[in-house]
């Protein structure tokens, strides 16, 4: 056997088990972001703003949330139902993640690949801290 069909050979044997490696690895990335948004929307109901999210209310509105929650009860209100919101929105990208993960990604169709590290990457940089306003 030549050189290059040897190699040929050796690719394509590893390349089953990289890409079963990558899709079971991003299902794993795709359940931590189920995860994250369930616990911001279990904590929206609970207290009103996720607990990561206190610190910076704090520091934007002077006061914290549970002072602003006896006194202005209407603000505190709609600012629940946009964390509402943005957990529902972060819900919706996790199962559109998983669901390419797990369909073409896992029938390894190339397109699904670097769509998947496009959400992941674009989920990543909206939770970069110097990126917030």
């Amino acid at each position: 056997m030549s050189l290059p069909a040897e190699r040929a050979t050796r690719t394509s044997a590893r390349a089953p088990i990289l890409l079963r490696i990558g899709w079971i690895g991003l299902t794993i990335v795709g359940l931590f972001f189920v995860l994250a948004s369930l616990n911001d929307l279990r904590a929206d109901h609970a207290s009103g703003l996720p607990a990561d999210h206190t610190a910076a209310f704090t520091n934007q509105a002077q006061t914290s949330f549970a002072a602003l929650q006896h006194t202005t009860p209407g603000v505190t209100r709609y600012l629940t139902n946009l964390e509402y919101g943005y957990a529902i929105h972060e819900l919706v990208f996790a199962i559109l993640f998983l669901a390419v993960v797990l369909i073409p990604l896992r029938r390894a169709e190339g397109w699904a690949w670097f769509a998947c590290w496009c959400g992941a990457g674009a989920w990543v940089l909206c939770r970069r801290r110097d990126l917030r306003p």
